[in-house]
């Protein structure tokens, strides 16, 4: 029986805020090695809230090895899960259980991010661990459909695909993989973006540009030559202070990329210099959190602040309080416009609050009190409805 806790607010809920805030994390097995996030099986925590008020439920672990740890994804009204290898699982809205979905041959690895193509479907992109091939693939009427596969020109590092009026962009940076995770490739001297139309066999354009590490996709635009793009970087490949630094002249924050693919060049500039992450498009602006410190360092996995980034820079920002910390901030539709929602966590306790995106820094619109410390997690997902 699926068991659902009260919640205190501070503040009324925004009219026609009606639905369900997930939020996914690693929760690793007793007495596990630890590895990156993703490799560890999830545990997903959901918030439910109405014009009644709101309650929180705890899923127990999802206790399978390489499990939906690291992102959530929504398709179509149903409520999916990734880690960083490994099957989608399907999760249950309710009693938030994971069926794997494993895709066509289980020999692909999926990509934990995904994006919806110009029908609102999603598209999950692969990797395969014995060919240099990208395959995107869609649930259609119960069962995976191939949608397209790419050859790269080399076993570069792929964490993300951009979909952009159907127009798959692959960044293929200059990693290799290791038991341990992605490690600089100092044989490679460029980062390689792919763009090849969906359904299609048509050739892809390759542009080169400048070596960098892309972990999550931001916003991106496209017309008949150019494609632009926008997403933060950062000299390492993972979340924490501790991981390899692969190239100390990258410098994080946030970045854009013009991609001209009839000549093949790329043009670059630096919007932002914080260290940030998790990036969720809103009105072509960006919401990313703002990464923590640890050891003199920047730590992803527990963001400081949130904020919003749009072509010139960064327009807004909200630092936490202190003693506290947060992760990935997701845009909610209510009858009054757009709010925000995010978790934030103290040592004993837990809050979501609700935002106001035109501005960060006000006092929340509501908070909803979750009587219980939520560990550091990476994605977050919005489902309308009772």
């Amino acid at each position: 029986m699926t068991e659902w806790s009260p919640c205190r607010l501070s503040g009324p809920l925004p009219q026609g805020l009606i639905g369900t805030y997930f939020r996914i994390g690693p929760h690793p097995l007793p007495g596990a090695i630890a590895r990156r996030w993703g490799a560890h099986p999830g545990l997903l925590h959901a918030i439910r809230m109405d014009a009644g008020g709101a309650a929180w439920h705890t899923a127990s672990r999802m206790a399978v090895e390489h499990g939906p740890g690291a992102n959530l994804l929504v398709d179509c009204g149903a409520l999916l899960a990734a880690g960083e290898s490994g099957p989608v699982w399907a999760i249950d809205k309710d009693g938030l259980n994971a069926a794997a979905r494993p895709l066509t041959g289980g020999r692909a690895t999926t990509v934990p991010h995904a994006h919806p193509d110009s029908t609102g479907r999603l598209v999950v992109t692969a990797v395969d661990e014995h060919d240099p091939v990208v395959s995107c693939w869609s649930w259609v009427a119960g069962e995976w459909q191939l949608r397209r596969v790419v050859d790269v020109p080399d076993r570069s590092f792929l964490h993300d695909a951009q979909i952009v009026n159907d127009q798959l962009v692959l960044g293929m940076h200059p990693l290799r993989h290791s038991p341990t995770g992605p490690r600089w490739d100092a044989a490679k001297e460029s980062s390689v973006w792919l763009i090849a139309p969906l359904d299609s066999n048509e050739r892809p354009s390759l542009v080169e540009s400048a070596p960098c590490f892309v972990l999550h996709g931001g916003t991106a635009t496209s017309d008949a030559r150019e494609v632009l793009l926008r997403a933060p970087v950062r000299p390492t490949p993972g979340l924490a202070r501790d991981e390899p630094v692969l190239d100390p002249s990258v410098v994080p924050g946030m970045r854009e990329w013009r991609l001209d693919r009839i000549r093949g060049t790329a043009t670059e500039r630096q919007l932002t210099y914080d260290p940030c992450d998790f990036p969720v498009e809103l009105d072509g602006d960006l919401i990313v959190g703002l990464a923590g410190e640890r050891d003199g360092g920047p730590d992803y996995t527990r963001c400081r602040g949130v904020a919003r980034v749009g072509p010139g820079g960064e327009l807004d920002r909200r630092l936490h309080q202190r003693g506290s910390f947060g992760g990935e901030f997701r845009p909610v539709m209510t009858d009054d416009g757009m709010v925000l929602a995010g978790l934030i966590t103290w040592p004993d306790a837990s809050e979501l609050l609700i935002l106001d995106p035109s501005d960060l820094s006000a006092e929340p619109l509501a908070r909803v009190h979750i009587p219980v410390a939520i560990a550091a997690g990476l994605h977050s997902a919005w489902l309308p409805g009772e």
